[in-house]
């Protein structure tokens, strides 16, 4: 496939008398690794026209590499295209020797990756490290430094866009997890968090249903919530991570999360990646929040106004940023309550929120350890 690829592009360049143009037209085309220091050694041979200019260096590389692939391939692939002759017909006796050449560019693109990765790898860091439970807000050196030294989980929570009512922000689910992800990892004491998968299904689309019958709410179809899921879990298990957890702040996110891990888990068998899906988030994990608010913290709801709304979800959005549950402008309407609970003083309500959330983090914590102990 890479072979016919390559000649195919170089075959359509044919009508260019220039050896330099073409190489470059080809390497801008995708088609040669162009950081492959071999790879520059033979365009350089090219360029100059001398086969005697060629380094020993690339010489021998190449002799080894033919050595290693001729065995294995069988006999037309070592023939190259005839139409390289209308490009390079002074070189054509240089092309006839490196009749391996495109699979020599395969091996030592991959050579040349895998050094430079090794490097990368040994590099230390030229400066302090960044602190923060979010891999966004880390460097690659800083995320590659933390697995190295244990941080083995990483937690990918997922919220949504969704209408809320005349107080609530449409991102709602995706403040309160903005909260509670680094409480979770904190409590775990070997974990971050993945960047919030902002974007889950809220309804059909056409014809609109449930919350994409009001404007702001952003869906996604099952079948794409579930590649986007099988994608990031996918990259993370790329970059080390052992164990692999996903939570959802909202009841229709609970299902795609569930397939995805079921399916990872059985591709991924046997591997040393695992992935957990902790259902114990959102159920039982916000009746029993509610519990703990209403017996232990003595706040509980005494009415319902008839909104998407309540005392836990505004208190724990208040820990992320209170205006995203318009409090100033609650308060200046005489509207600062829900449900029958003021959310004034401000600073009552916060701590309310944040008391809430450590109690998720705690609750959920234990399930993900558990969840990981089960599966070991």
């Amino acid at each position: 496939m890479w072979v016919t690829l390559m000649f195919t592009k170089v075959s359509s360049c044919q009508k260019s008398k220039n050896r330099l143009g073409v190489i470059t037209n080809v390497l801008s085309m995708g088609q040669i690794p162009h950081k492959c220091l071999l790879l520059k050694h033979f365009v350089s041979c090219l360029v100059r026209g001398d086969p005697g200019e060629r380094s020993p260096e690339f010489c021998g590389s190449m002799a080894r590499i033919e050595s290693s692939c001729a065995r294995k391939l069988a006999p037309q692939t070592l023939i190259p295209d005839e139409d390289l002759t209308v490009n390079f017909p002074e070189h054509l006796s240089v092309l006839k020797q490196y009749t391996l050449l495109p699979l020599a560019f395969c091996a030592c693109s991959a050579f040349a990756q895998n050094n430079e990765l090794d490097q990368w790898q040994s590099t230390e860091r030229p400066i302090a490290a960044g602190q923060s439970y979010w891999l966004e807000e880390l460097t690659s050196m800083e995320i590659r430094d933390l697995i190295a030294d244990g941080t083995s989980i990483v937690i990918i929570a997922t919220g949504g866009i969704e209408e809320n009512g005349p107080y609530l922000a449409t991102g709602k689910h995706n403040l309160i997890l903005e909260a509670a992800c680094p409480a979770i990892a904190a409590e775990l004491g070997n974990a971050m968090c993945a960047p919030i998968v902002k974007f889950v299904p809220e309804g059909s689309i056409e014809p609109p249903s449930g919350a994409m019958l009001y404007p702001g709410s952003i869906s996604l179809s099952a079948a794409t919530y579930e590649a986007l899921l099988s994608d990031i879990a996918s990259s993370l298990k790329q970059a080390g991570f052992s164990d692999i957890v996903m939570i959802g702040d909202s009841g229709g996110n609970q299902r795609g999360m569930a397939n995805v891990a079921d399916k990872l888990a059985e591709a991924w068998s046997g591997e040393a990646t695992d992935i957990h899906f902790i259902r114990e988030f959102y159920e039982p994990g916000w009746v029993k929040t509610e519990r703990f608010t209403e017996q232990e913290l003595g706040v509980a709801e005494t009415q319902h106004d008839g909104y998407h709304d309540d005392i836990w979800v505004t208190a724990m959005m208040m820990v992320t940023d209170p205006d995203q549950v318009r409090y100033q402008q609650r308060v200046d309407a005489g509207l600062a309550s829900i449900n029958g609970v003021a959310i004034t003083p401000l600073a009552e309500t916060i701590q309310l929120g944040k008391d809430m959330i450590n109690f998720r983090a705690e609750y959920t914590a234990a399930a993900i350890r558990a969840a990981i102990s089960d599966d070991k």
